[in-house]
């Protein structure tokens, strides 16, 4: 059986909640989301947590900023 890992960067909290429930629809069968704050400034953080706490195959890193790759 094929193991899927999805990493999504959120940066600020515009649409994040709209993004995450798009995935979970298409890929319900993924093992594990990991979602990284890459330093948001507003709720971003918090919202990921939160929809952490309600799935177990949701992961969150926070992390600071340090721009683009």
């Amino acid at each position: 059986m094929k193991s899927i890992s999805v990493i999504i960067l959120c940066h600020n909290s515009k649409g994040i909640s709209i993004c995450l429930q798009s995935v979970l629809n298409q890929l319900s069968g993924a093992d594990e989301i990991i979602l990284v704050d890459d330093g948001s400034t507003d709720e971003g953080g918090r919202i990921c947590d939160r929809l952490a706490e309600k799935d177990d195959r949701l992961t969150v890193i926070h992390k600071e900023n340090r721009g683009p790759g």
